[in-house]
C-alpha cells in the first residue's frame, strides 16, 4: 500500500481463506488493528473487495461503483449506533445483510423489504435469526432445492468450524528465526 500497489480482496472459501466476504473483511480488520497499526481506514478496507477488485480484474468500467450504465451488484447492510458507514459492512454478519442485488435483480432481501422481490422460485430462510427472502436468478430451482445439492454449508452463523486463522504465522522452518 505504501508503494501504491492496488490491494484487492476476495475469498476462495475455507480452503485457505475465510468462508465468505464478510468474514474476509473481519480478518483484514483484525490484521489492520493488531498488526498494521490501523494503517487502513474503514473506507480503504471497504474498497478492497469493491472498486479495488474491479480495478485489479480490469472491469472497473462496468463494476465496482454505483453509476449509470454499470452492472448493479449491490449489497445493503443494517446499521446501528455503533456500526455506521463502512464500519457497518466491515462488522456485518449474515443476519445484517438487508439486500443483495446481482446484475440489478433482487436475490436476497430482509423480510421488511421483500415485497420488491418477485419470482416463482422465491422462498424464505431463517439466516442466523433473521428471516430472508431468497430468489435465485437464472435458474428454475428454489433456494431449498439448490441448498440440498451443496457440498458445503450455504451460510454460516458466527465463525465457521475449520476456518483458517487470521493470525499471521510462519510454519516452515526456513521462514522463521528458529533455525
Amino acid at each position: 500500500d505504501n508503494l501504491g500497489v492496488n490491494i484487492a480482496l476476495g475469498t476462495d472459501w475455507i480452503y485457505s481463506g475465510s468462508a465468505n466476504m464478510l468474514r474476509e473483511l473481519q480478518c483484514v480488520d483484525y490484521l489492520n488493528r493488531n498488526h498494521y497499526n490501523s494503517h487502513f481506514s474503514d473506507y480503504a478496507i471497504w474498497r478492497m473487495p469493491t472498486y479495488n477488485t474491479a480495478l485489479a480484474l480490469g472491469v472497473e468500467h462496468v463494476l465496482g461503483q454505483i453509476k449509470t450504465g454499470y452492472i448493479a451488484d449491490i449489497a445493503m447492510y443494517q446499521t446501528t449506533t455503533t456500526k455506521r458507514g463502512h464500519r457497518a459492512v466491515i462488522d456485518a454478519e449474515n443476519k445484517d445483510v438487508l439486500l443483495v442485488m446481482i446484475d440489478g435483480k433482487f436475490v436476497v432481501g430482509d423480510e421488511s423489504i421483500s415485497s420488491v422481490m418477485t419470482g416463482n422460485n422465491c422462498g424464505t430462510e431463517n439466516i442466523c435469526g433473521s428471516t430472508k427472502k431468497i430468489c435465485p436468478n437464472d435458474t428454475s430451482k428454489t433456494f431449498a432445492a439448490l441448498k440440498q445439492n451443496d457440498k458445503y454449508a450455504t451460510y454460516f452463523c458466527g465463525v465457521p468450524a475449520g476456518e483458517p486463522t487470521c493470525i499471521p504465522q510462519r510454519t516452515r522452518t526456513q521462514d522463521t528465526d528458529d533455525q
